[in-house]
């Protein structure tokens, strides 16, 4: 039987973990798969650990300790510790449809050589952000992840297009020795990015390819604190100081 690893890194936020746990309780499994599902804590000081043991009566869960902060580190630890070569990322402020993982492991099917997969990201808004801002920081528009609906069919990505890290699936057999950049990423002295840029161009380098899955759809959560001037100065700072072109 196919396996795969269901991923969620996580840095002290509890309450939006719980809410994306919840969800996944509802996520349809493909036929001829088993799932697993794993939490990489990334040195939380909350209660986090205690929120994946509340799932551990209602999903095959598994908790993972990663000391060292950064989000790259957190899911290079995923990457060496999941028992599945299909291994998918999400985040801890992400909502998963139910039909989720079946139009991931279809589109695996479709493309047996290819590293990774990805698909929409929706915005997501408790608050609707100030018009004015979000015309003035278009990240705010794309909610700081979303990937916008530009492809309706699925296939192969060309150089210069990527999947993001709130829907980012790979196939560890193919991958050979690339990983995350643990010196991109965020972390809790930087909100910089580009990790899974720099990871899909060594990807293509390595001759295989990227996927874009139309189905594959999740929602991301946009805190309202990300809408304030003081976030997106830091925000626009960070990620200008990593800059990748």
């Amino acid at each position: 039987m196919n396996t795969l690893s269901v991923v969620v890194c996580t840095w002290n936020r509890q309450a939006l973990l719980r809410q994306t746990l919840n969800a996944m309780r509802f996520l349809a499994c493909p036929q001829d798969w088993a799932l697993e599902f794993v939490v990489v804590d990334n040195n939380s000081t909350d209660a986090t650990a205690e929120v994946v043991r509340e799932f551990a009566a209602v999903l095959p869960i598994r908790y993972e300790f990663e000391a060292t902060p950064g989000l790259s580190r957190a899911r290079n630890r995923a990457l060496a510790t999941a028992t599945s070569d299909l291994v998918v990322f999400t985040d801890d402020d992400v909502q998963v449809p139910p039909d989720w993982l079946d139009a991931l492991t279809r589109g695996a099917a479709t493309y047996p050589q290819a590293a990774v997969f990805g698909g929409p990201i929706q915005s997501w808004f408790p608050v609707e952000p100030d018009v004015d801002l979000a015309e003035a920081f278009p990240v705010v528009k794309a909610g700081f992840c979303g990937t916008g609906e530009t492809r309706d069919a699925m296939g192969v990505l060309p150089a210069g297009e990527y999947v993001l890290g709130a829907n980012f699936a790979v196939r560890r057999s193919a991958l050979g020795a690339i990983r995350f950049d643990p010196a991109l990423g965020n972390s809790p002295t930087s909100l910089g990015g580009f990790e899974e840029l720099v990871f899909q161009d060594q990807v293509r380098q390595s001759g295989r390819e990227v996927v874009w899955l139309p189905d594959m759809r999740v929602r991301h959560y946009v805190d309202p604190s990300r809408l304030s001037l003081r976030y997106l100065r830091r925000f626009t700072i960070d990620r200008n100081r990593e800059g990748y072109r």
